[in-house]
């Protein structure tokens, strides 16, 4: 359906300058999603290789912030 509105739409004397903007935006959020990086499965991430962030000083205090029953206060 939507092909056939921009057929449509470029038939009828659409201006091409709109189309080819609109076509390269489309093609480089394309090329953006289809080349950014895989997120990492959770589990390949060990206790090693996870960053330490500021304020949390061990693992367990990293694994709190996600999981609430890790830590009982």
């Amino acid at each position: 359906m939507l092909a056939a509105s921009w057929l449509v739409l470029i038939f009828w004397g659409v201006d091409w300058a709109i189309v080819s903007v609109t076509l390269c935006l489309f093609g480089a959020i394309g090329i953006f999603i289809f080349t950014r990086p895989s997120p990492q499965d959770e589990d390949c991430i060990t206790p090693d290789n996870i960053i330490m962030y500021k304020g949390c000083k061990v693992y367990s205090d990293i694994r709190a912030y996600a999981d609430p029953e890790v830590f009982h206060e």
